[in-house]
């Protein structure tokens, strides 16, 4: 199954401001404008694939995106979950290398994509957007430190507890009486997060439900006592 592609405006995209473009010259967003290619993603639908050779980036216009490479061992790790305004793809095109991970859609997503021999000449004379683009990438390698840090010295329990704390900080909703993580992670993409088997991490799960810290419904997770899983994740004083 292919995405479709369609036509847009950066000028008038509402993630815009939360993109590495937000601080581009009016000519250089028309540039953008006459060369991107704007394409459509259902759930599940691959944008790009670990190993592949980096064409150019893609940036997230709506909807979420999980990027995870394949360990040697064969299992699925995933990297990080992007949203809108984010770039994908982009260490890659910057470093020259091939894609390091693969991209998912996790839901209905548009995204722009930019051809890399757009790119540099376009903002090679952009000052404010070279400085943005070397802060996402340090703040990029900074996450991808604390993720191997996070997976190295923690146990399972303490991991499943910091990861449901990260989703309730970006993506928590009041709901339910708890904080809902209104994003739709599966018990899959919870356990590649985490590090663990999908069994290890269900049962997990159900120590944190039995516990009432957690509220299961529908597949969906609801925090009930976030003290207590800082606690569980070592991250109280």
């Amino acid at each position: 199954m292919t995405a479709t592609p369609t036509t847009s405006t950066c000028k008038l995209c509402p993630s815009r401001h939360l993109s590495i473009f937000k601080e581009l010259e009016p000519q250089s967003v028309a540039k953008l404008d006459r060369n991107k290619t704007v394409h459509h993603y259902k759930k599940g639908q691959i944008i790009f694939l670990e190993g592949h050779p980096a064409y150019g980036l893609y940036c997230i216009s709506k909807g979420k995106v999980k990027i995870y490479c394949t360990t040697p061992e064969g299992k699925r790790q995933i990297l990080r979950i992007a949203d809108k305004g984010d770039p994908v793809g982009h260490l890659a095109v910057f470093s020259g290398q091939p894609y390091a991970g693969t991209a998912e859609a996790l839901e209905e997503t548009s995204i722009c994509f930019i051809d890399r021999n757009l790119i540099f000449p376009t903002l090679s004379n952009e000052k404010d957007i070279s400085w943005e683009i070397v802060k996402r990438l340090s703040e990029d390698l900074i996450e991808a430190h604390h993720e191997t840090t996070r997976m190295a010295h923690h146990s399972v329990t303490e991991r499943v507890a910091g990861l449901l704390l990260l989703l309730k900080e970006k993506y928590g909703k009041k709901k339910f009486g708890g904080i809902l993580i209104d994003i739709p992670l599966s018990r899959e993409d919870l356990a590649d997060l985490a590090g663990t088997s999908v069994e290890t991490l269900v049962r997990t799960l159900t120590g944190f439900r039995d516990e009432e810290i957690i509220m299961t419904q529908k597949r969906q997770t609801i925090i009930l006592n976030a003290i207590r899983l800082s606690e569980i994740a070592g991250l109280s004083d």
